[in-house]
């Protein structure tokens, strides 16, 4: 923001306006603030890139389950010849950290999947060991499940339908090169309603004092170095 020719009240009203909405695109901010769709689509990125490095450096912990995840719209249609999935289908891996007396997420986060970590909608054995050394802590119990186990009422697909209606419903089509930084802000919003906080002070603390980058993960990654592979249980 100490760079920024934006005008400070502009900075202001537009997180008041994060904080007390379920979501804002830089068309209906721009309309609502009184600027520019470029200068607001340029305030929406600078604050969702500080909440991309919070979210990143949070490792999920405890036990953990996590599972490939696509849009039910291109589910069920077949490819013209062989697995091929739809250009337009991005598969993503829902992943959180469950509460062991209620059985429910209590942390949550979606992550997009590199292309060669994937076989059709599946990951790879590649594929979860690279997922789990990103988004992991070395010392979590870790549950890979397929297809299968992750049945529309599964509590992670729900997260992920919820996700995808909330995505929708904002921006109306995500190419990939975008669609991770809208799904941590996804994920921030639902996991400062999990911990029953209020995302503005989250917000205004993001902005007056940018983390560190990825300094937590940092300093899991180092440990992870020191153990061994984190406990596998895919089916």
């Amino acid at each position: 923001m100490e760079i920024s020719r934006t005008p400070l009240d502009k900075w202001a009203d537009a997180l008041e306006i994060l904080s007390y909405t379920n979501g804002v695109n830089a068309i209906q901010l721009s309309k609502m603030i009184g600027i520019s769709h470029t200068t607001a689509w340029r305030i929406l990125t600078r604050i969702r890139s500080a909440i991309r490095v919070i979210e990143s450096a949070q490792l999920l912990n405890g036990t953990v389950q996590a599972g490939t995840a696509s849009s039910t719209r291109w589910l069920y249609r077949l490819p013209p010849r062989g697995y091929q999935r739809h250009p337009q289908e991005h598969v993503v891996v829902a992943g959180a950290s469950f509460d062991a007396a209620s059985g429910q997420p209590r942390r949550l986060k979606i992550s997009t999947v590199p292309e060669q970590d994937l076989d059709y909608r599946s990951l790879t054995r590649e594929g979860k060991s690279h997922y789990m050394m990103r988004h992991t802590h070395p010392q979590a119990y870790v549950t890979m499940l397929n297809r299968v186990q992750m049945p529309g009422f599964h509590p992670l697909m729900q997260c992920y339908y919820e996700a995808e209606r909330w995505l929708n419903r904002l921006f109306r089509g995500l190419s990939s090169k975008y669609l991770q930084t809208y799904l941590d802000e996804y994920c921030f919003r639902w996991n400062a309603a999990a911990e029953g906080k209020h995302i503005r002070d989250d917000l205004y603390q993001l902005c007056i004092e940018p983390p560190p980058l990825l300094s937590k993960r940092n300093v899991a990654l180092g440990n992870r170095a020191r153990h061994a592979s984190p406990p596998l249980a895919a089916a």
